[in-house]
């Protein structure tokens, strides 16, 4: 039982780490922004949205 869950929370630690991580400098997000398009990244990146294809919104919650 022990070694499952370890094996589970090492899996949601990945998981987590894949989820909270900037696609492009891949370190984890830094004053997260997310852009009309639906991506997010770090702050920093902001003028790289520009070129981006996809034009649809994200879903709103609620």
């Amino acid at each position: 039982v022990d070694s499952i869950a370890l094996r589970w929370g090492q899996r949601l630690a990945q998981s987590m780490q894949r989820d909270l991580s900037c696609p492009l400098c891949r370190e984890l997000f830094r004053e997260p922004v997310t852009a009309e398009c639906g991506h997010t990244s770090c702050g920093r990146w902001r003028p790289s949205w520009t070129r981006c294809r996809r034009r649809t919104r994200p879903p709103s919650s609620g």
